[in-house]
């Protein structure tokens, strides 16, 4: 998934060797927000660089399994990195932090207070609709699509400034299938958007669009990504009318909580209480880095090793922010703990807008990890399916903590979230629509059609005629319950009524 299991195993990792061999002191200074909060800077300016080897301290990699997290221990200095990269757009991380001489956890259940971790965005998607200003945005888009023609020319990402913003144009446009196509594809910091010139944008055909995956919601963060994105919008001659999020992860990571060690076994065993029903282990060779239920369009939790995942990224900018931003240095082990929720999860909390949904974010994270009747959670005993009593199992307090640094960040609800209630949507436009449905297919069989006893007749017959059998209607409704949400309320297996 991340890489062979001979890189994993041995010790070939010339760029991280090359990066950490160069390391001397910085003075780092650093933009980033997420969860909407203020902008953070670090300044280890009066820091220790420190005289022992970095090189032998940052290409380590996890312990065999063999050993186990009580017996783990890490001995490193303190040093700092001063790392510049080039990208379509040029920027200097000067990255600076400090490794402990000594870190030992011991996993006793009455210890786990000692984990350390953070908690921030990992995903931040939204389509909009945007009312250009013709006479501003028109020349602006002309612009754009002569460096797009540039980028073709070349077959490369052209460069191009926007205000006082430098942004990459794609070779092509961005979108299609349910999202609508848009015909400029930008980046900016790894944050990608698509834009389209036509106005008259609906929710079904819009032209805008924001995507700020795991590695710029890491390197840049989404409440600056979101800034950005109002920025160009306003720069270029448009206004956001109306916007509404896509998809949303929050992660809590946790160095030195090694995942092969300490969590699969629990996974192994059947310490887990889930809602959801499909379950997906990731091996690499004999061993496991993640572990996941449910569905990525909807809802789905993940557990994995995410420093194997780091370091086979062989990306020195995202490994670097994580050691600064999330971890503290280089850590023997570390995992993550992500959830990933869809528009279908969202919406059936009212959860619509981007900025209503970050007000709330507190709300949804209590809902996430409710006990019991949360997405997903660790135990301490292997819950009883057999009785359906899989409640009375105790949770984990290891899980137990993993929430408490996740409200650390995101804070504790206020307003538990509810279900909408169904019975007050508007449905005028579904019924618009089979109306207009079932009246052509009167008028193709030349069948008299006028009230709703003849609707009725109309859709019977045609059922009849092309032999529609009933567990036809049962498959498409089970198909659209479960996607979005209300099988689980109906038919009630374990987890009715959680998020």
């Amino acid at each position: 998934m991340f890489g062979s299991e001979g890189d994993r195993q041995g010790n070939s990792w010339p760029w991280l060797s090359t990066l950490c061999a160069a390391f001397k002191a910085a003075n780092p200074v650093l933009e980033y927000r997420d969860f909407g909060g203020d902008v953070t800077q670090q300044n280890d300016k009066n820091q220790d660089p420190g005289t022992s080897d970095a090189k032998a301290a940052a290409t380590r990699r996890p312990e065999p399994r063999s050993q186990t997290a009580s017996q783990r221990e890490v001995a490193c200095s303190s040093f700092t990195l001063p790392i510049s990269f080039t990208l379509p757009i040029s920027f200097t991380l000067p990255i600076s932090f400090t490794l402990p001489i000594s870190s030992q956890m011991e996993i006793k259940d009455n210890e786990w207070t000692a984990l350390k971790g953070k908690a921030a965005i990992d995903w931040f998607e939204l389509a909009a609709c945007i009312q250009w200003d013709e006479s501003k945005a028109g020349p602006w888009f002309k612009r754009l699509l002569e460096v797009r023609e540039v980028a073709q020319e070349h077959r490369r990402p052209a460069t191009l400034t926007i205000g006082t913003d430098m942004v990459a144009v794609a070779t092509g446009g961005i979108g299609g299938g349910r999202d609508a196509y848009k015909e400029i594809q930008l980046t900016w910091n790894d944050v990608r958007v698509g834009l389209s010139e036509r106005n008259g944008a609906t929710r079904q055909f819009s032209n805008g669009s924001l995507q700020v995956s795991g590695s710029p919601c890491l390197v840049t963060g989404a409440g600056v990504a979101w800034d950005f994105f109002v920025r160009l919008v306003r720069t270029l001659g448009g206004k956001i009318s109306d916007e509404w999020l896509r998809r949303l992860d929050v992660c809590v990571d946790l160095p030195e909580l090694s995942f092969p060690d300490v969590v699969y076994p629990l996974l192994r065993d059947g310490h887990v209480n889930t809602r959801c029903r499909s379950t997906k282990l990731s091996l690499e060779g004999d061993n496991s880095t993640g572990y996941s239920v449910g569905k990525s369009n909807r809802l789905r939790v993940s557990i994995y090793d995410k420093l194997f995942e780091a370091l086979h990224k062989q990306d020195p900018v995202y490994l670097s922010a994580m050691m600064q931003r999330r971890w503290g240095g280089l850590p023997s082990c570390a995992t993550r703990v992500e959830w990933q929720m869809g528009r279908p999860y969202l919406k059936q909390f009212g959860l619509d807008t981007a900025q209503e949904t970050m007000k709330r974010m507190p709300d949804l994270f209590d809902k996430l990890t409710a006990d019991p009747g949360g997405a997903f959670r660790l135990t301490a005993t292997k819950p009883d399916k057999e009785n359906k009593h899989q409640s009375r199992a105790a949770t984990h307090p290891l899980w137990e903590r993993v929430i408490e640094i996740g409200r650390t960040k995101i804070g504790r609800g206020n307003e538990p979230l509810k279900r909408l209630d169904r019975t007050k949507i508007d449905e005028t436009r579904a019924i618009a629509q089979i109306i207009g449905y079932v009246t052509s297919i009167a008028d193709r069989r030349q069948t008299f059609c006028e009230t709703k006893g003849d609707i009725l007749r109309v859709v019977s017959e045609t059922m009849e005629h092309h032999r529609i059998e009933d567990s036809a209607i049962l498959d498409s409704f089970m198909k659209k319950a479960k996607a979005s949400g209300t099988w689980q309320d109906m038919f009630g297996f374990p987890g009715k009524g959680a998020a």
